[in-house]
């Protein structure tokens, strides 16, 4: 009751208590006091990047990874923009250069991470295997593996899940 009553005010009375500043413009006072803050910190010349190049393999490669994935929202493209993308898609380098493949079975073994269930020692070969036989979503898997705690609610409450590297050991998650 008291929740909802604070938050109807927030919303009513006060639609702006979430974030109080929208709207409102810093002065340039404000601006040069923060300017005058990041004076020496990581920017140009004693950023760690600075003067440094990477080299044109490494570039090939990044823009490679970059090809195809969704820009950002509102993203305006030129009309030179659009005949770059026009021509790469004529000479053939489509953004669609993963359609029509598949996976070998061997990178497939090497993407699968194995678990054990601890309290039952049932081995799963993949994350997959487990969440079809607990009937789980992917976030409560991943959580229970990355804290090594058994989980504390639901159907499955108790159950502790740690992960199996290639020979069947169990390997920790934990900092130690």
């Amino acid at each position: 009751m008291k929740r909802c009553l604070v938050l109807w005010i927030y919303r009513e009375i006060a639609p702006n208590a979430f974030s109080p500043r929208t709207g409102v413009k810093h002065t340039q006072a404000s601006k040069d006091k923060t300017s005058a803050s990041r004076v020496g910190k990581a920017a140009g010349e004693s950023h760690y990047r600075f003067g440094k190049t990477l080299p044109k393999e490494v570039r090939a490669k990044i823009g490679d990874k970059q090809r195809g994935k969704p820009k950002a929202a509102g993203r305006k493209v030129t009309e030179e923009g659009r005949a770059k993308i026009q021509a790469n898609i004529a000479a053939g380098r489509s953004h669609k250069h993963w359609e029509g493949r598949t996976h070998t079975e061997e990178a497939k073994a090497k993407m699968r991470k194995r678990i054990i269930e601890v309290t039952t020692n049932t081995v799963f070969e993949s994350l997959t295997a487990a969440l079809e036989h607990y009937k789980f979503k992917m976030p409560t898997l991943r959580r229970a593996l990355l804290s090594e705690k058994p989980l504390t609610r639901g159907p499955h409450a108790g159950k502790c899940f740690k992960y199996l590297d290639p020979h069947g050991i169990v390997k920790s998650n934990k900092m130690e």
